[in-house]
């Protein structure tokens, strides 16, 4: 391999890497199949990522007090999302457990774990905040 194919094969492992840290593969979908990235919101400041589960009683347990502060933090600089990172759940189960335990967030699906691998998830329920601004530089930035 001669030194300029080294360093353009290096050159493009760089770009690569770059890119995933600047969250390019943070895209999930909506209940409706849509590809929806929530780090592109540009009008958000902040974005709260919680992650949950049809079948996990804990999750379940804190529906309420997620809706609660769901309701009374979001805004536009203030995203909320419920993340559903099990990939056998299907849009209709997840509508039934939204409708079951009232959630008014919107939901993303992540069944690659995108979302997952971005926050440092690991289980449900489980919180990730997101700091989008320009002292955060160009990538979201994990506070919490």
């Amino acid at each position: 391999m001669s030194a300029g194919a080294g360093f353009n094969w290096l050159l493009f492992v760089l770009i690569v890497l770059s890119l995933r840290l600047q969250g390019a593969d943070t895209r999930a979908r909506d209940l409706n199949g849509q590809v929806f990235d929530p780090f592109a919101e540009s009008t958000a400041g902040t974005i709260v990522l919680i992650f949950v589960a049809t079948d996990c009683p804990i999750s379940n347990r804190y529906a309420p007090v997620v809706n609660d502060l769901a309701v009374t933090f979001s805004s536009p600089n203030l995203r909320f999302f419920a993340v559903y990172p099990d990939a056998t759940a299907t849009a209709s189960a997840i509508r039934k457990h939204r409708e079951e335990y009232g959630y008014k967030l919107p939901a993303l699906l992540d069944p690659d774990h995108s979302l997952v691998r971005r926050a440092g998830a690991t289980v449900t329920p489980e919180v990730a905040v997101f700091l989008l601004s320009p002292e955060a530089g160009a990538s979201p930035l994990l506070i919490y």
